[in-house]
């Protein structure tokens, strides 16, 4: 670099100093002491250095008083144990600068030797070029040095006329040809914090990772409080034989910030339609069965529930959210995690928007532990597409090809279809492999929950932490559960699908929730059209609906019974009795005045061929006998299962004769 291109440097340290006793113009013009600005700075040096930067302030500062700089130096310069030009130079330099970091003994400091000393403003300007680029810091390192030397941006074409932090432009300096200062590895001291770097390079959503945390405790909260509601995606293939396909399976769950316990969750596979040629995954309506299933079988705390979930999949729309607080009193609310996409860190552009994962850490941060917990299982995706095993291709590979063999063989030997064997787990096997799962996840003892301290026990003379699902059964008993007509609102009609109703049974057939027919009582619903809601994550009952949206009943799902299994069949056969009773009831209710009438005529005859009576017949059962007085309809053993009201009467007409 030639000497032409640097001229002599200003804004470091003089080279000479000014003649003999002359003092520079606004000597005095600030206070010998440490700005309160930079106090941290200061505070961050050894207490030996601080109080040697102290010390010499304010000798300088009696040296300026005394106005003859060359004697005064050479005064004070004995008890600091300095020669009197070394604090002449000190002096100088610091009235120049009127900065005490020019005092600072950099070696007792520790500092490195090259980490020579900058103006605050040149810092800024070196890391704004640092933030222009979005990858490294050399290239702005190169930037900087071609600003100096062509005195314009390299990039943008701007003319620079000053460097801020210097009063001329700056020269070399013999050592590196540069600015004093200006090397790389000098000006890595001076670099972007790890904040600073994130929010310039990625934007201010990534950087919020690095910057101070708020901490919350769950200690003040009980069973119900907070009911965490996420989607998961496994990280695992599973086939679902009655379709074909080969799927991540996803996952619905709903964690009880509390105790810290998934008790409720539901599951489909990904897989591609057929009709659409679309990847299929969770659904918002999903959202809906789920909140339904978990209200329903648990409930609601009456101390109040916060529902958190999130803007994306896992999302409860403003008209449901008034729906579940209408239907519970106001105790149940929801929270969203806002969306924020940041955006770059001037705050110039936005950038797309994502919901807040903080706002639900307790839950995901448990995602890890289940992965952990499914690492075992065939057909593997790894953490990203980087981290995948190199195996799962083939394997999935060899998988596709047995699933073409299955087809085949279901046409022409539907036998031998099921003798197949599957690297790739099935669904069903691992819904229930999962239901173990999370059992021992929400059983587990030696975990290090935080706001723990009133789930403690002692058993056998030690302190022992309860498990998430101790904790969970001890408070569920206090919850609410939403009625079944509250439940069939959650849900709603659009959820459905139009079906004839003629008889007393329902066949449904859904693939994604049993691969046989699911049948439902219908013996409360008149023969007309219905919409039918089915939940996948609860397919124990159906939810009716009129043509006007209504709801009309809940049937029950009919579940078969083995022929080997008679406690089975006991009670199977005692809810069809305990329906019959009910109808007949209200048959009976129905033709009450026949019945009355013909008790009535029954004693009358009864008593005139006995001879009991003389004369016309008096009524026996007064006019304003109601339907208790009739005789009580017998459904039991002795009279047997057919028995009938006519044949309770028969009987009582052979009494009275």
């Amino acid at each position: 670099m030639s000497s032409e291109l640097s001229p002599d440097v200003e804004g470091g340290w003089p080279s000479t100093a000014p003649e003999s006793g002359a003092l520079p113009e606004g000597a005095g013009a600030q206070p010998y002491e440490i700005p309160q600005a930079d106090a941290a700075e200061f505070g961050a040096l050894q207490e030996g250095v601080r109080e040697e930067v102290l010390s010499l302030l304010d000798v300088l500062k009696q040296i300026e008083a005394r106005k003859k700089v060359d004697e005064s130096c050479k005064f004070f310069a004995a008890g600091l144990h300095r020669s009197w030009h070394r604090l002449r130079a000190q002096f100088y330099a610091y009235r120049k600068t009127r900065d005490w970091r020019v005092l600072v003994n950099r070696v007792r400091a520790g500092l490195s030797e090259r980490d020579e000393g900058l103006a605050p403003a040149f810092v800024e300007f070196w890391k704004s070029l640092l933030e222009e680029n979005k990858r490294k810091d050399q290239p702005a390192w190169r930037t900087l040095i071609y600003i100096w030397i062509h005195r314009r941006h390299p990039t943008t074409g701007k003319v620079l006329r000053e460097i801020p932090g210097y009063a001329s432009w700056p020269t070399a300096v013999p050592r590196t040809r540069l600015p004093k200062g200006w090397t790389y590895s000098n000006l890595r001291n001076y670099g972007l914090t790890l904040f600073e770097r994130t929010a310039a390079r990625i934007g201010r959503s990534a950087a919020a990772a690095h910057r101070p945390l708020v901490l919350m405790t769950r200690a003040d909260l009980w069973v119900g409080s907070h009911y965490m509601i996420d989607d998961l995606w496994h990280d695992h293939f599973v086939n679902v034989l009655d379709t074909k396909k080969t799927g991540r399976p996803l996952e619905f769950g709903v964690f009880d910030l509390y105790s810290a316990c998934k008790f409720s969750w539901g599951m489909r596979v990904r897989t591609e339609n057929d009709a659409t040629g679309r990847m299929e995954g969770l659904k918002e309506e999903m959202m809906r069965y789920l909140l339904a299933s978990a209200l329903m079988e648990y409930g609601y705390s009456p101390r109040g529930t916060i529902l958190v979930v999130e803007h994306g999949t896992a999302a409860v729309r403003d008209e449901l959210a008034k729906v579940l607080y209408d239907l519970s009193g106001g105790k149940i609310v929801v929270a969203r995690s806002g969306i924020d996409g940041g955006g770059d860190a001037l705050g110039l552009y936005e950038g797309r928007g994502k919901g807040n994962f903080r706002l639900k850490a307790a839950y995901e941060s448990s995602h890890n532990l289940t992965h952990n917990e499914f690492g075992a299982l065939p057909a593997q995706t790894g953490r990203s597409v980087e981290t995948r095993p190199e195996g799962t291709h083939g394997v999935l590979k060899r998988n596709d090809a047995l699933l073409k063999a299955m087809i085949a063989l279901e046409a022409e030997r539907p036998e031998l279809m099921k003798e197949l064997r599957f690297d790739v787990c099935e669904f069903g096997w691992f819904l229930a492999f999962a239901m173990a799962v999370y059992e021992r996840i929400n059983s587990r003892t030696d975990h290090e929950l935080e706001g723990w301290a009133a789930n403690i026990t002692m058993e056998h003379g030690l302190a022992r932490r309860l498990s998430p699902r101790e904790v969970w059964a001890r408070g569920r008993r206090e919850l609410i559960r939403l009625s079944p007509a509250a439940i069939a609102i959650v849900l709603g009609p659009d959820l459905g699908f139009e079906r004839r109703v003629l008889g007393n049974i329902i066949e449904v057939a859904q693939k994604e929730v049993s691969c046989d027919p699911l049948f439902f009582d219908a013996h409360e619903l008149k023969p007309d059209r219905y919409r039918l809601v089915l939940n996948p994550f609860r397919p124990d009952r159906l939810f009716a609906f009129n043509a006007r949206g209504g709801f009309v009943a809940e049937c029950p799902r009919l579940d078969r019974v083995s022929r080997l299994d008679p406690e089975g069949l006991h009670r199977a056969n005692g809810r069809v009795k305990r329906l019959e009773g009910e109808l007949l009831a209200r048959t009976c209710g129905r033709n009450g005045a026949a019945m009355k009438q013909h008790i009535e005529d029954a004693r009358h005859n009864a008593a005139l061929l006995a001879g009991a009576i003389e004369g016309p017949a008096a009524p026996l059962v007064s006019s304003e006998a109601t339907l208790e007085d009739l005789p009580d309809v017998d459904l039991g053993e002795e009279s047997g299962a057919d028995a009938s009201v006519a044949d309770d009467q028969l009987r009582a007409l052979e009494e009275l004769l």
